[in-house]
């Protein structure tokens, strides 16, 4: 085969973009720097925005420099992969509770946060807020596929009360079934080996990155308060669940 004939092959079929849908207070930073450090900062877009405009940022993007891109990392909702040639969806998962209880204390400690700001002025614990649109079944809602890449409303709406919560845990199921890599903070070592095996981009990572230091662990934290949290975070318990198999079903294959 002469290299004008592979060079068209290779032109047709480009190594894949992966898309990593960072759910908040998932290891997101950590990821991201996987991937800078795997692929350099040019060949990875990482949007610090909502995810509206981050998807927006990314519909205008110089379809040339689009084409550069070897990685997407970003808060946004499913949908990216209309946007390339060949693309290859990756996310991670945390244990619901502990997920929580991180954002709830990362958003008290950081003044410019609006939940932040919603904890303090009206004096919200952990229960109410475990049960606050946008932030309850969070990982459940945002791997629904069945919302609008561009919807600025994505992720603010609450599960708990919505008839078809049911199919909308189907339908991120359905998600976590097509990402070519799940991981899980729990086993960021075992993550990022999956990463490592399945992946294009072989980086080393460095560690946790923008941890949450200010807050309790999860033991000291009373039964009645995790108790409640699991209960308007259901959707979530489950789909994590359900990850949880698939992360260890592919950990136990890779060996």
């Amino acid at each position: 085969m002469t290299l004008k004939k592979i060079s068209k092959i290779l032109s047709r079929n480009p190594s894949p973009v992966y898309l990593y849908l960072h759910i908040p207070k998932c290891a997101g930073n950590t990821v991201y720097d996987f991937f800078q450090r795997g692929f350099g900062n040019s060949r990875v877009f990482i949007p610090y925005k909502m995810p509206a405009d981050n998807a927006l940022e990314l519909t205008a993007m110089d379809k040339k420099k689009r084409d550069r891109l070897k990685a997407m990392c970003a808060h946004m909702a499913y949908g990216a992969h209309r946007y390339f040639e060949n693309s290859q969806y990756i996310t991670l998962l945390r244990d619901p509770v502990d997920r929580i209880i991180s954002s709830y204390y990362f958003s008290l400690n950081h003044p410019d946060d609006p939940f932040g700001r919603y904890i303090r002025n009206n004096q919200v614990g952990l229960s109410e807020f475990a049960r606050t649109p946008g932030i309850e079944n969070t990982m459940t809602r945002w791997l629904n596929p069945n919302v609008k890449f561009t919807n600025p409303e994505f992720g603010k709406y609450n599960l708990c009360k919505n008839s078809n919560a049911s199919d909308v845990l189907s339908a991120a199921k359905n998600v976590i079934d097509e990402c070519v890599v799940v991981g899980l903070f729990e086993d960021l070592h075992k993550t990022f080996d999956l990463f490592r095996g399945k992946l294009s981009c072989k980086s080393k990572n460095t560690g946790w990155l923008n941890k949450t230091s200010e807050r309790p662990k999860i033991d000291s934290v009373s039964d009645k308060v995790i108790a409640d949290i699991k209960k308007t975070n259901r959707y979530d318990i489950e789909l994590y669940e359900y990850a949880r198999e698939r992360f260890h079903s592919d950990c136990e294959n890779c060996i």
